[in-house]
């Protein structure tokens, strides 16, 4: 099929050695949160090291995970409809192992923590001193009834990922990669939507490939040549272990590298 050509050649932007990232990291032990207001990080990406020496999360494996979850059901991706696909943790697992059956945008698992199953992940890990609920305008709101869906957990294999986007209700975000590495293009808020996200014509985007792995095949090598005209993207290689702060209106989209 057109979508398996698409993955079984050499991907270029899946080459780690391809990231121009340049961004110095934040020390989370040494960098205090008055430190971080001060420096301004808080209105740029930042790449955070240190944020999970003390949570149990870091342990997790995918035997840890097939042992606690692997009967329960998780969304994976959505239908022609727009209904919600779901999977067991297992099934999700051998379909990561067999490399994603070849697909160029793979099934992604992507699921809200705040109830069923995973309700109980919260104490695997601690949220980072940068962003506590002193520091949370959404922790006035009540939790059940007004606050919206704000903690994930992402399980993907290799191409999987995000599309380009801005996160919803000027809300910044954090996201640690427990396991595997993830490609990151970020860009301002003064970004131009029609230069990131150019209309679904002929050769320039084609219809049969959607999600983060068509956006980099045929984006990638217009953002890098001299015609472009939109501003600089920041890219991050995050490695495992390592946290990305996205602040709010920032536009970014993210591939992993390898299962995460």
């Amino acid at each position: 099929s057109g979508g398996t050509c698409c993955c079984m050649r050499e991907l270029t932007y899946m080459d780690a050695q391809d990231v121009r990232d340049s961004l110095k990291r934040v020390d989370y032990n040494q960098v205090t949160s008055d430190e971080w207001d001060r420096a301004g990080f808080g209105c740029t990406p930042q790449v955070i090291q240190g944020v999970t020496s003390d949570w149990a999360a870091k342990e997790w494996t995918e035997k840890m995970l097939l042992n606690k979850w692997g009967e329960e059901r998780f969304r994976v991706g959505s239908d022609e409809n727009d209904e919600d696909v779901r999977l067991t943790l297992n099934d999700f697992v051998r379909y990561l192992n067999d490399d994603c059956n070849g697909d160029a945008n793979p099934m992604y698992l992507f699921e809200h923590t705040g109830e069923g199953p995973l309700e109980s992940i919260v104490n695997e890990y601690s949220i980072p001193k940068y962003f506590s609920s002193t520091r949370d305008l959404f922790s006035v709101l009540n939790p059940i009834e007004e606050r919206p869906p704000h903690r994930w957990v992402l399980y993907g294999g290799k191409r999987s990922g995000s599309a380009i986007h801005k996160d919803p209700l000027c809300t910044s975000a954090w996201n640690t990669s427990i396991f595997g590495r993830k490609r990151w293009m970020l860009f301002p808020p003064g970004a131009r939507k029609v230069h990131l996200m150019p209309a679904s014509v002929g050769a320039l985007w084609p219809a049969r490939i959607s999600g983060p792995s068509a956006w980099f095949e045929h984006m990638l090598p217009r953002i890098r040549s001299s015609q472009w005209r939109g501003p600089e993207p920041v890219e991050i290689l995050q490695q495992p272990g390592e946290t990305v702060y996205v602040p709010a209106g920032w536009w970014h989209i993210v591939v992993n590298l390898d299962p995460v």
